[in-house]
C-alpha cells in the first residue's frame, strides 16, 4: 500500500517538475522571441500532459487534449518543420497565440486538481437496471430513431442544395428547409435524445443499431461538407466505451487490445478520405499527393482555429465591446419568444451585417471584419473559446476558463445511478467542451439552456409514459432504480 502511494507521489513529482521546466523555457523563448523554443516548450507540455492523464485514466481530459491539438496546434506542428499559411500580420499576434495556448495548458493542468472528490467505494462496479430504466431506455431509443430519421431527411436536403448552388458554405445564407416544421424540430434535438439514451448507460454490444444510426448520420454530415461532427462522434464513442468498461469492471470488454492497433492503421485512411471530401466540398479537383501530404493538409485545415486567436488579437480594437464568451446564454434570454414580445428584441439572420455588428456571435463578428465579402457569401472562420475569453477578459479570462474546464473534465465519470437528466446534461456539457477549441466558450451551459433541450425531454418522457413508465415528481424526475453488482445479469 505504501509502495503504491510512493510511486503515485513520485509520478506527480516528475510531471510537476517537467511543467516547471517547460514554463521556464517558455519564458526564455517568449522574452527572446525564439519561436522554435516557444513551440517546443508548448508541444512538450501538451505531450507530457497527454501521457500523464493517459496513465491516470483521465479519459475526458485526454480526449480534450486531442481536440486541443487537432484544432489549435495541428497547423503549428507542421509549421515547426516547414512554412504553412498562418494568418497573422505581425510577430506580436503569433507570440500572443502561443502565449494563449501555453496559459491554457498550464491552467487546464492546475484545474484538473481542483475539487477532486474521493471516489465512492464500489461505484465502478454498480449499474442501474430495473424496469423503469429499461422502459426509459426503450423510450429514448424510439425517440432517437424518429429524430435521426428526421435529421437524415434534413441533411439530405442540405446536400442537394449544396450541390445545386456549388458549395455548402452558401447554404448558411440561402438554406431554408421546405420540410414540415415538426421534422426540422425533431432533427434539431436528435443529438440531445441520443445523449438521453446514453444517460441510461446502455451496453453498446446490445445496442449496435442505435450507435450505428448515430455514426451514419455523422457520415452524412461529412458528405454535406462538415467533418467536425464525424470526428467528434468517433471520439465520443471511444470515450463512452472506456467509461462503460470502467462501470462494469471489465477491461477490454468493448475495445480489445488489437483494436488500438487497427485504429492506428485506419486513422491515416480516414484522414485521406476527409481530405478528399474537403476538396470536393470546395469545388476543387482532388489529387492524391501521398499519405503524408494528405494527412498534413487535413491537419492544417482542422488546425486553422489558431488563426482565430491571432486574427482576433489583430482586430481586437475594432470589434464591438460585447461579452462574446456568454453569447449563447445572452441570446437565450434576449431572443426567446417572451423577451421578443416584452422587450421587442430582434433575431438576426445568419451571415448578415446586422448579426455581425449587433449580435453576440464572435465568429460572425470577426469574420465580417476580417473577410467581409466572404462572410456575406456564407463563409465563416469559426470561433474558439480562447479567442472569446481573451477579447472579453484578457489573459486572466483564458486562465480562468481553462481552470474551470480542467475541473469539470477531471471529475467526469461520476454518473448518477438514479438521475437520467443529470447524466444527459453531463454528456452534453462534455461534448461542448471537447469542441470548444473551435467553438463557443459557453457551450457547456447553453447546450442545455435552450428550448430544444426542453422539447427533447418532453418528447422522450411522452414516449416513456405511453409505454407504461411512471415518474415520481417528488423525486425530482428521478427514475426509481436499484443497483446491481456486475456479478448479476445486466439486462441491457
Amino acid at each position: 500500500m505504501m509502495d503504491s502511494v510512493q510511486k503515485k507521489d513520485k509520478k506527480n513529482l516528475i510531471i510537476n517538475y517537467l511543467v516547471a521546466v517547460y514554463i521556464l523555457f517558455f519564458i526564455i523563448g517568449y522574452i527572446s522571441k525564439d519561436l522554435p523554443l516557444i513551440f517546443s516548450s508548448t508541444f512538450l507540455l501538451w505531450l507530457s500532459m497527454l501521457i500523464h492523464f493517459i496513465l491516470k485514466s483521465k479519459v475526458m481530459i485526454v480526449a480534450f487534449l486531442i481536440t486541443f491539438f487537432t484544432f489549435l496546434m495541428g497547423e503549428l506542428f507542421f509549421d515547426f518543420f516547414e512554412a504553412t499559411n498562418l494568418h497573422y500580420e505581425s510577430l506580436d499576434s503569433l507570440l500572443h497565440g502561443y502565449l494563449c495556448l501555453f496559459i491554457s495548458l498550464c491552467s487546464l493542468y492546475i484545474g484538473s486538481f481542483i475539487f477532486i472528490k474521493k471516489k465512492d467505494k464500489g461505484n465502478s462496479s454498480l449499474m442501474y437496471n430495473n424496469d423503469s430504466i429499461l422502459k426509459f431506455r426503450k423510450a429514448a431509443i424510439v425517440g432517437y430513431v424518429i429524430c435521426a430519421f428526421c435529421f437524415c431527411l434534413c441533411t439530405i436536403e442540405k446536400i442537394r442544395l449544396a450541390q445545386s448552388i456549388g458549395g455548402y458554405t452558401a447554404t448558411f445564407v440561402n438554406f431554408k428547409s421546405t420540410l414540415p416544421i415538426v421534422v426540422t424540430k425533431l432533427a434539431n434535438i436528435s443529438d440531445i435524445v441520443f445523449y438521453m439514451f446514453l444517460s441510461t448507460l446502455p451496453d453498446p454490444k446490445k445496442n449496435k443499431l442505435v450507435f450505428g444510426i448515430k455514426l451514419f448520420n455523422s457520415f452524412l454530415m461529412v458528405i454535406y461538407g462538415t467533418r467536425t461532427d464525424f470526428i467528434l462522434s468517433i471520439l465520443i464513442f471511444i470515450v463512452y466505451f472506456l467509461f462503460f468498461e470502467r462501470y462494469i469492471g471489465k477491461k477490454h470488454y468493448l475495445i480489445k487490445k488489437r483494436y488500438y492497433f487497427l485504429i492506428l492503421i485506419l486513422l491515416p485512411v480516414v484522414l485521406v478520405f476527409l481530405d478528399y471530401i474537403m476538396a470536393v466540398r470546395d469545388g476543387k479537383t482532388y489529387t492524391f499527393g501521398g499519405l503524408f501530404e494528405s494527412v498534413k493538409h487535413i491537419i492544417n485545415s482542422l488546425g486553422g482555429s489558431f488563426n482565430v486567436i491571432t486574427v482576433g488579437y489583430e482586430y481586437d480594437s475594432v470589434l464591438p465591446n460585447k461579452i462574446y464568451s456568454c453569447g449563447n446564454i445572452i441570446d437565450f434570454f434576449t431572443n426567446n419568444i417572451i423577451a421578443k414580445k416584452i422587450f421587442g428584441t430582434v433575431t438576426y439572420g445568419s451571415n448578415t451585417i446586422e448579426k455581425a455588428l449587433y449580435g453576440n456571435s464572435f465568429s460572425n463578428t470577426l469574420t465580417y471584419f476580417y473577410k467581409r465579402e466572404m462572410y456575406l457569401k456564407g463563409y465563416g472562420m469559426g470561433s474558439s473559446y480562447i479567442a472569446e475569453c481573451y477579447h472579453d477578459f484578457g489573459y486572466w479570462g483564458v486562465a480562468v476558463i481553462n481552470l474551470l474546464y480542467g475541473c469539470i473534465l477531471s471529475n467526469v465519470g461520476r454518473f448518477s445511478r438514479k438521475h437520467f437528466l443529470r447524466n444527459t446534461i453531463l454528456f452534453l456539457s462534455c461534448q461542448s467542451i471537447l469542441i470548444a477549441p473551435r467553438s463557443y466558450t459557453d457551450g457547456f451551459i447553453s447546450c442545455f439552456l435552450n428550448f430544444s433541450f426542453l422539447i427533447a425531454i418532453l418528447f422522450v418522457l411522452s414516449i416513456y409514459l405511453l409505454i407504461g413508465g411512471k415518474i415520481r415528481l417528488h423525486q425530482g424526475w428521478n427514475l426509481k432504480t436499484h443497483c446491481y453488482s456486475n456479478n448479476e445479469t445486466l439486462k441491457q
